[in-house]
Parts: C-alpha cells; structure tokens; sequence
C-alpha cells in the first residue's frame, strides 16, 4: 500500500474519531439537559453520567478500532461496576458477592483469544509479545506489541514513520537525520503504552493527535530565532492510555 494511501485511512479514521467525539458532547449535554428540566430521573442521571459508563464507552470504542479482548475486558469491568446502580444495590456487598463474575470474564477472554480464528484482517497491526519494523528510505515502520522497540535512523532525510504501539515501549532516535522541506508525517496508534521521540531541538512538531486519557510533552529547550518554519514534523492519529515524550 502507497503511504499517502495509509495517510488517506488515518485522515479518515481522524474524522470517524472526530465524529464519535462529537456525537458524545451532544449526548452528555443532553442528558444534562434532561436533568435540569426534570425530564431525566435522578436515578438515570447517575447511570448515564458515571465513571463506570465512561469505562463501558471506552471499551465500545476500543472495539471499534478492532482491539477486541482489550475492549470487552475494559466495558465488562464497567458493566459489573455499574450493576449496583441500575439494581439499587449496596456497591461492597455486590462486590463482596460477585467479585468471581471479573474472574468469569477474564477467563472467557482467555478462551476466547484461545480458540478465535486467526484472520489476517483481525492481526495486521498486533501480535502477541512482537515486534516488526523496517526503516526503509527514510520511512520507519514500527509494530510494538508487549515488548519494547528502539529504532535509529541513519538516512540522510527523515520521509516520516507509522507506530503501532500497544502495551509497549518505542523509542524513536531522529537527531542524526534531517527533515524535507514542507510536512513529515508520523502517524501513531498507541494503546496502554509510551513512545519517545528524539529529535533536534530547532525542528517544528506539531500535535494532531486524537487523545484518550494520553499526554504529549516536548521536553526540548529551544533557542529563539532557531527554528525552521519551513519544515514541519507533524504528530497525527490516535493515543490511548498512553504518553508521547519528546526529547533531546
């Protein structure tokens, strides 16, 4: 696949991204809306707006970008944090009576990642305790699953990067490379995870990053009247549960 063809499926899944954001903003403002009119009860209120449904919404989420057993583990642990409130129980003696049922699902997973057929299309971007990586022209391809990864590029001119980052560390080392003139792309999916990225400190990065419960912090020192506008280091795609950190 061409890279702007992989740039054109991040600009898209950017937009879904976007979209579903939006459509939550609406939901919420709604609901409080019903709230402070009278038309949603007490009782609805608590379920809809709680950390627990946050944790289902999360993991829904997590599915859709076909992250499957990290999904339904994340929306299972709040659908049984959120029983207590739809059946008016005691929080800790639903806990201290059904604790077991976490235990259920977690080994239902198991079985389930045991015995599930493995796809290709369900397996392009995460394997197991893996990593694959090619740097190649410039362009870094990095796949960094439960294990830990260090990449340095050597080329004359960074053409850009596409990181998959999940429950790992990667390390990105750009001091001895250069950009082009105009926008280089890294495209990033990270989930539960944390990437570094050393880079000169006179090059311009900016973020356009879809961020859930995820950080980014440029750790750099920069010295005025040093930096290049004419050559842009651009950050884009979507983090999760995850921290970005620019370094020198």
């Amino acid at each position: 696949m061409k890279i702007e063809e992989k740039y054109k499926k991040v600009n898209l899944r950017l937009k879904i991204d976007f979209s579903i954001f939006a459509v939550i903003c609406i939901a919420v403002g709604m609901i409080f809306l019903g709230k402070n009119t009278d038309v949603i009860s007490d009782y609805l209120f608590d379920i809809l707006i709680s950390w627990q449904m946050a944790l289902v919404i999360l993991g829904l989420y997590s599915i859709s970008h076909k992250a499957y057993l990290w999904g339904s583990f994340v929306a299972g642990i709040g659908l049984f944090f959120m029983m207590p409130l739809i059946i008016m129980a005691e929080g800790k003696e639903w806990i201290r009576d059904y604790w077991s049922l976490i235990l259920v699902l977690v080994g239902l997973l198991m079985l389930i990642n045991l015995f599930l057929p493995k796809h290709k299309k369900c397996h392009k971007n995460y394997d197991f305790m893996s990593k694959d990586y090619k740097i190649e022209n410039g362009f870094v391809f990095s796949n960094n699953s439960f294990s830990g990864a260090k990449h340095v590029v050597m080329d004359e001119v960074f053409k850009g990067a596409e990181i998959f980052n999940h429950f790992g560390g990667t390390i990105l080392d750009l001091r001895r490379t250069n950009l082009q003139q105009g926008d280089t792309y890294i495209d990033i999916d990270s989930k539960c995870g944390g990437i570094e990225i050393f880079l000169p400190e006179n090059w311009l990065v900016l973020v356009e990053l879809n961020s859930v419960l995820s950080g980014v912090v440029d750790d750099r020192h920069y010295h005025s009247g040093s930096i290049d506008e004419s050559r842009r280091l651009i950050l884009r795609g979507k983090i999760s549960l995850s921290g970005i950190n620019l370094k020198y």
